[in-house]
């Protein structure tokens, strides 16, 4: 598809674009169908029309093949003294397709495939004035890119444990685990050479790619091997030039944990309440990391992936106290009243030392009322990819309202990590209750509050979030230089991303939860009804980046409705049983940084509700009870709502984080014993 043309004036350039090149070369005009409402009127994605539709290179169901082997093996050496050893070895095996191979290539005006399929138009642009094009081409001679991961995992653990005095037990144990990941990406375009392969010129009566006959003996060695690329129409490329602009990238990841902890509990006195009781252990771990990638993705010639090089490694320290402490029972203040008081102290190699604590009480009111509540300070420590990434890229989605009103698909975006990075610091309240009333048997019901605040919270800085803010700021926001563009045509030609101890997060909500066993006669089978649901009130993250911060709470682009629910139903009798389930999703904006009826022509996320199923009949065969079972999700095969994803390298129509994508789904199956 011609997007536009270039070297004459902006008329001349127009009058040649929506132009496609059909399975013969030949040019037809291209139908640009409608532009779907999500996105406002004037950029988004396609609905209808020509070209390629996004869903027929995304999978349904991925193949994945899996194999695991466990092993567990205890001695008692004597009744206080138990050696025991594990391992654990696992491997998987998938295959994923990637977004079609897309790109836009510059076509100059002399370009003899040109002359070959389209005279007409090159008479036209010589008319005009107009040197060159733009051209989007998918190139799907070779099918589609393909990625298989291939991830093998094998953990070992050893150690000892046994009781002192009585009341005191101990343990020690150090356990070695690796993990390999190998993941290579077949049919990735090499981006230079797509554009030395589209330069093609007439020399010595044959095609060429004008940079092997160029004066300068560098531009000549780098394009050594090239083979001129024919753009025009499916199938109209070489072999050869396929073999030449396409290659195999791969990069494999060797993850290494070692671990050592000691652990000793008991009681220490008895209190009036209760024995005081206390737990106290130490525990040192280090995790390295090392990627090998190959020589072209480490110079970032590929147009996906592009894994570079790195190697990372830290070590942790930690100690920490832990005491259960009886406070009442039996008294006018309730049955029983118990506080739980926590304390560690942390060492990073990277970071230094940081402290975490929490203090809870359990408070048994009534036999049928028990109230809880915990405080805590607590971290999430940067990981390794988050410490030591060395430019890693994926492809992104940009809608660019602030300089050209285009939407541009595949941009690359590189990551890299932060070796300053320091732990995420967390208050956390809960406070909740317990409910189970003596005058309805089997009935529990529990409620809980929390309230969490992150300070230092380490986020991801740049891609298409800075694209938002910068649009958002009319070119003003520090998020602005995250972005690489044309200095000629101000595209978006590239978005960086790292991560930093920039932001702060709060969340709060309510989580709800009920059980009820309801009393039948024996005869009659078991029936019990189970609900949970949660509210999020408020989810922000506050950054001095985002000049108007967003609740995500009820938020279509963050994945969370305020409410979600599931509700069970369970019935047996004898050896048969039965059980359904039903999901609730609430209804949410799609995106709150959108004004219906100004930018977006639609903004409302509909309530989903889902059914599954499952009967299962257990026999006794083979000395044993043999389970059959047949399970149905999406049991009334629901469509997912309308809920479209503009970012990421293609986009998508519904949210899969989310909504049921496959339909009605059955799975039959067996767990046998022997």
């Amino acid at each position: 598809l011609v997007v536009v043309g270039q070297g004459g004036t902006s008329a001349a350039n127009n009058q040649i674009l929506g132009i496609m090149f059909g399975p013969n070369g030949s040019p037809m005009p291209y139908d640009y169908g409608t532009i779907s409402s999500d996105r406002g009127v004037n950029s988004g994605s396609q609905n209808g029309g020509d070209g390629f539709r996004v869903s027929t290179g995304q999978e349904i169901v991925r193949p994945l093949e899996r194999k695991t082997l466990f092993g567990h093996l205890e001695f008692e050496v004597t009744d206080n003294l138990l050696l025991y050893a594990q391992g654990v070895y696992g491997k998987t095996v998938a295959q994923f397709q990637s977004s079609p191979t897309t790109g836009t290539l510059t076509i100059q005006r002399t370009n003899p495939y040109l002359a070959q399929s389209a005279p007409a138009l090159v008479a036209q642009m010589t008319a005009l004035g107009v040197t060159r094009f733009l051209l989007n081409r998918l190139t799907l001679e070779r099918g589609l890119t393909v990625q298989n991961n291939e991830n093998e995992t094998v953990r070992g653990l050893f150690g000892a444990s046994g009781k002192i005095a009585g009341n005191w037990s101990w343990d020690v144990s150090f356990q070695y685990g690796r993990n390999n990941n190998v993941n290579p990406m077949f049919n990735n375009l090499i981006t230079a050479n797509m554009t030395r392969a589209v330069n093609a010129v007439t020399s010595g009566g044959q095609i060429v790619c004008a940079d092997t006959i160029s004066a300068d003996a560098a531009v000549r060695a780098a394009a050594a091997g090239c083979q001129p690329f024919n753009p025009f129409g499916q199938g109209s490329p070489s072999q050869a030039a396929l073999d030449y602009v396409f290659g195999t990238s791969t990069f494999t990841t060797r993850v290494v944990q070692k671990a050592a902890d000691a652990n000793l509990s008991g009681r220490i006195i008895d209190l009036p309440a209760g024995p005081l009781s206390v737990a106290v252990g130490a525990e040192w771990r280090e995790i390295s990391a090392r990627t090998v990638a190959d020589p072209l993705s480490n110079a970032g010639a590929y147009r996906l992936v592009n894994q570079q090089d790195f190697y990372g490694k830290y070590n942790i320290k930690e100690i920490y106290a832990e005491l259960q402490i009886p406070v009442l029972k039996d008294s006018f203040l309730g049955p029983s009243l118990d506080v739980n008081v926590a304390g560690r102290h942390t060492e990073y190699s990277t970071s230094g030392g940081v402290n975490t604590w929490k203090a809870g009480v359990n408070w048994q009111l009534f036999d049928s009322l028990r109230f809880r509540a915990t405080r805590s300070r607590d971290i999430r420590a940067p990981n390794l990819s988050e410490l030591f990434a060395t430019g890693r890229q994926n492809n992104i989605t940009i809608d660019d309202t602030l300089r050209t009103g285009r939407t541009y698909l595949s941009v690359p975006n590189l990551t890299f990590g932060n070796a300053n990075l320091k732990p995420e610091i967390a208050d956390t309240l809960v406070v909740g209750f317990v409910y189970r009333p003596s005058f309805v048997p089997n009935l529990s019901f529990a409620v809980d509050y929390y309230d969490i605040k992150i300070k230092d919270a380490i986020g991801n800085v740049g891609g298409a979030d800075a694209n938002v803010e910068c649009n958002r700021s009319g070119g003003t926001s520090a998020s602005c230089a995250f972005i690489t563009r044309d200095p000629a045509t101000q595209a978006v030609i590239r978005t960086r991303t790292s991560p930093l101890n920039l932001t702060r997060q709060e969340t709060r909500g309510v989580d709800f939860e009920a059980s009820y066993r309801i009393p039948l006669p024996e005869s009659a089978g078991r029936l019990t009804l189970r609900g949970i649901a949660g509210y999020v009130d408020r989810n922000i993250t506050y950054s001095p980046l985002v000049a108007v911060p967003i609740n995500n709470a009820g938020n279509g682009t963050a994945s969370l409705p305020h409410w979600r629910g599931t509700m069970t139903v369970n019935y047996g009798i004898g050896p048969f049983s039965a059980f359904s389930q039903v999901r609730y999703i609430g209804p949410m904006t799609w995106d709150k940084t959108r004004i219906l009826g100004v930018d977006t022509d639609f903004n409302h996320v509909k309530a989903q509700v889902y059914v599954d199923a499952q009967f299962s009949l257990r026999i006794p065969a083979f000395g044993q009870e043999q389970e059959f079972y047949l399970n149905i999700q999406n049991l009334l095969d629901k469509d997912p709502p309308y809920d479209p994803i503009p970012g990421g390298a293609t986009p998508l129509p519904t949210d899969p984080n989310l909504f049921d994508q496959v339909g009605r789904m059955f799975r039959i199956g067996v767990r046998a014993r022997f």
